[in-house]
């Protein structure tokens, strides 16, 4: 009996990402995990990874491709901001001193309405009680999800 695995030529070992492709996935996995259009403006979200790590073989490469990834999403308020620009932006609006924006709470839509999935520590919504897990189902008497 001839064995096929014998035949088979051996799998080449994974490339191990460098630290810029390794952002790129972050930036990546960020939008897939956070974005709130899941069908992600009609496009081949996995395809866009794999275009997306091949574009960031560079640090210098990597902003303007997420940038550009990003900007296939259709939303104007969906970009990638260095961390330089950020740090300007918040002291800019907040001041030096300030750390957090708005209530401090990352959220995500579900099925069952608004899940908070990360709340930054001293923000007003972890000084409300808020937890990642938790279920928002209304603000201010609105209902977050349809029944």
């Amino acid at each position: 009996v001839l064995s096929l695995l014998a035949l088979a030529p051996a799998a080449a070992p994974a490339k191990e990402f460098a630290p810029s492709q390794r952002l790129a996935a972050e930036a990546w996995r960020s939008a897939d995990k956070l974005y709130y259009d899941k069908t992600f403006n009609g496009l081949d979200w996995f395809a866009e990874r794999q275009a997306l790590v091949k574009a960031s073989s560079t640090a210098d490469a990597t902003p303007a491709a997420i940038g550009a990834m990003l900007k296939k999403l259709g939303d104007p308020y969906t970009r990638y901001i260095d961390p330089d620009a950020y740090a300007a932006l918040v002291a800019a609006t907040l001041g030096d001193a300030a750390v957090v924006a708005g209530a401090g709470v990352q959220v995500a839509d579900d099925a069952k309405g608004v899940i908070v999935v990360d709340v930054e520590p001293g923000a007003p919504a972890d000084e409300a009680g808020l937890r990642a897990g938790d279920v928002i189902a209304a603000v201010d008497g609105l209902k977050t999800a349809d029944p």
